[in-house]
């Protein structure tokens, strides 16, 4: 066997040993280095290249990786230390790269390298097909990072030997097809941007590689189409933005007969919540079967960034799902649209009331909930046809007295079940019963609830809902748990919980319990697929020495668990009631900066922000612990980069320190990557490969100065039909004027 140690394709330049061989039986490596130059990688992908087996079929492929488009700069043989202890172990190879480029011109290398024991080839089926490997290589000591946003694409360019940014490198831009769509420069944070528009070229033009040009021949290159960092299990969602103008579109109602009038709204606004009055816009109307049926001039936005449009349709009009686009003059993607049903519908002419016992099911036993079915005139809705179906989940709030505590095992979970309830029929004062049973109660220390739903058919076939929901606590009694403070527990602190017991009922019980805490030892393991950086974590459970027992839960006092000298990490509390089968378990982290949930992943660095929201214009303190010290780049950004900015983070962490600005809008994300030098520590002896960590966080802006509460009709009573009405209308919380 032949082939490379790990995965990776870049090789700093400062002080790197080289490039490291694996080989089994192996005595002798034949190797050759070829240059790619920088204007060909457009049309490649810098890959870890393959190995293949002596006398596979692959080792054609090997022999001649690169020779179409790489210039051969280097050749020569490698001998590898085989003795008899060594055979049919893996042994690592250093090859000196560095040593053996003489000309460091801009580009990429590839290495291949060739079984040249005497004895290769003979020993498979295929004499002249010996065991192989290739590899990219990126010699370089810049490492590039990207941020794609609405208004275009910020790079930055570090050092892989101090991690500090570099300023005056070239960047270039280039299309597929091999053109140099821009050119820049960065500044003195290692920053450069390239606009929007040029990376929205589409076919041969289409952006593909960011090339970095920097002091002493150095070069590096990025590639746009590589799989970008999923931060999805970092709490990060919203809404995507349209672009600067961005609009909120409504229509009076949902539903509307042909021959009526749509009343279509909007409120224009920029990423921030701005209202914006000084941009022309069309609304183009599409039919169900997204034809364009309309397209109406507007001219500027009213007061406050408003459009109102009244759009006739026509009584021939198509039933179905119509939408309304609202393109803005200067902008591609359209800045809102809004939906609306067109159908001959009739008003409903029946109210269903679902009445029944709250108490909760504590097995098989059945359950009658009343129907009561009345004509919207009067008549009661006797001889109607009345189904029920339900589903069986988790109640997310089953015993509301006792806010903050949780119940049953945290790494449960209950897949919904679904079950039909036996139809009848409304008598004739338009009232039905229900039975509600659950014929195979499952097994779950989850408090449970079902979601009933009953239908009543009208005469004309029309079905009316109306849900009904019944606890299910399938445990005599349930154990209850609460962190004291926010939970999450600094180092060195104790940590402390409220432990209390309920009834099936929810009734305070006293109870003896058993407790103890358990630290979770987690591994790591990070894949490629499919391009994807992807990764899985294995486990094991360790006892914590003394952190166990029994307790005394009393009926009108919650008992504290405390537990002191917890070393940061994962955790978990677990309490059990063996008569009853009870059991309870509670996850919490000891650390600094946040939870420490099933989505943590290694490598990320902990970004924790107030929990308030902050008023526009104050400082904002954020925690950051990274897993290392090192290079701390803090980026803030909604749909764009608004700030950046790069500073020392200690491995104990650090506050930092960011100003409120309006253009963060309702809130903003915190972004922090941490990157730790080559040889952070100064010796020159044991340098250490770059690393980074990551972190998100989101910082809510206090809206209050901008929202407004709105009151209509208070007071008014009951209103007829068929006269003119005055609604009071009070509008509280506008800023003067």
């Amino acid at each position: 066997f032949v082939g490379f140690a790990g995965s990776g394709v870049i090789l700093p330049r400062a002080e790197a040993d080289g490039v490291g061989i694996e080989s089994v039986n192996v005595s002798k490596l034949k190797i050759e280095v070829l240059r790619v130059s920088d204007r060909i990688l457009s049309q490649r992908s810098i890959t870890e290249g393959q190995a293949a087996a002596e006398g596979s079929w692959e080792s054609w492929d090997i022999e001649n990786e690169g020779s179409e488009f790489g210039v051969s700069i280097w050749k020569g043989d490698l001998p590898v230390a085989l003795t008899p202890q060594t055979r049919n172990r893996t042994q690592t190879t250093v090859f000196p790269l560095g040593a053996v480029l003489k000309d460091k011109n801009p580009g990429a290398y590839v290495v291949r390298v060739l079984d040249a024991t005497p004895s290769a080839g003979s020993r498979g089926q295929n004499n002249d097909r010996p065991a192989g490997a290739a590899r990219w290589i990126m010699y370089t000591d810049m490492a590039l990072q990207s941020f794609t946003g609405s208004t275009g694409m910020d790079v930055v360019v570090r050092s892989l030997k101090s991690a500090r940014p570099q300023g005056g490198v070239t960047l270039t831009l280039i299309a597929q097809n091999n053109d140099e769509l821009a050119r820049a420069r960065t500044n003195g944070e290692g920053r450069a941007k390239f606009a929007q528009a040029l990376l929205e070229g589409e076919g041969p033009q289409r952006a593909r590689y960011v090339f970095a040009y920097g002091p002493g021949g150095d070069f590096a290159a990025l590639d746009l189409e590589r799989g970008v960092l999923d931060l999805s299990d970092r709490d990060v969602g919203g809404r995507t933005a349209s672009g600067d103008v961005d609009a909120y579109m409504f229509t009076e109602r949902g539903i509307y007969r042909p021959g009526e009038i749509v009343r279509v709204n909007g409120m224009l606004r920029d990423p921030a919540g701005r209202a914006i009055s000084n941009r022309q816009s069309t609304l183009v109307v599409f039919r169900p079967n997204g034809t364009e049926f309309r397209r109406q001039r507007l001219g500027e936005a009213k007061d406050a960034g408003a459009i109102i449009k009244n759009v006739q349709i026509d009584r021939s009009a198509p039933r179905g799902q119509w939408r309304a686009v609202l393109e803005v003059d200067g902008q591609d993607a359209p800045a809102g649209e809004v939906t609306f049903a067109v159908e001959d519908f009739v008003p409903q002419r029946l109210r269903v009331k679902v009445e029944g016992s709250e108490a909760p099911l504590t097995g098989a036993e059945p359950r009658a909930i009343t129907v009561d079915a009345q004509f919207l005139y009067g008549a009661p809705g006797a001889g109607l046809v009345v189904q029920g179906e339900g589903r069986l989940q988790v109640d997310p709030n089953p015993f509301a007295t006792f806010e903050g505590y949780s119940w049953g095992k945290a790494d449960e979970s209950f897949e919904e079940q679904f079950f039909t309830l036996p139809e009848t029929v409304t008598d004739g004062a338009g009232r039905a019963q229900l039975q509600v049973s659950l014929l195979s109660p499952p097994t779950t220390s989850l408090p449970l609830r079902a979601k009933v739903v009953a239908s009543v058919a009208e005469p004309g076939g029309r079905v009316v809902r109306e849900n009904f929901d019944i606890p299910v606590r399938l445990q005599s009694q349930y154990i209850g748990v609460k962190a004291r403070g926010d939970g999450w527990i600094n180092a060195g602190s104790p940590a402390a919980f409220d432990v209390i017991a309920v009834d099936a009922n929810g009734r305070r019980i006293a109870s003896r319990v058993s407790w103890r805490l358990i630290e979770e030892d987690w591994s790591y393991d990070w894949y490629l697929e499919g391009g994807q950086w992807k990764w899985r974590r294995t486990g094991r459970d360790i006892q914590v020495a003394g952190a166990q027992g029994n307790i005394n839960v009393a009926a009108n006092a919650p008992v504290a668990i405390t537990q002191a000298n917890l070393r940061e990490g994962s955790y978990r509390l677990i309490l059990k009631h063996e008569a009853s089968g009870a059991e309870t378990t509670h996850r919490f982290g000891v650390g600094w900066g946040g939870s420490a949930g099933d989505t943590d992943t290694p490598d990320m660095v902990a970004v924790a922000p107030p929990a308030a929201a902050v008023k526009p214009g104050s400082r904002v303190e954020i925690d950051v612990r990274p897993p290392y010290a090192g290079e701390a780049q803090i980026v803030v950004a909604t749909d764009r980069v608004l700030s950046m900015r790069t500073e020392r983070i200690p491995a104990g962490g650090k506050k930092i320190s960011l100003r409120v600005d309006r253009d963060w809008g309702a809130g903003a994300y915190v972004l922090v990557t941490v990157m730790t030098p080559r040889d952070p520590a100064g010796r020159r002896d044991t340098p250490v490969v770059p690393r980074r960590a990551v972190g998100v966080g989101y910082v809510p802006v206090d809206m209050t100065s901008r929202t407004l509460t709105v009151a209509v009709g208070e007071g008014m009573g009951v209103v007829r039909p068929r006269q003119s009405v005055n609604f009071p209308i009070t509008v509280s919380g506008a800023p003067r004027g």
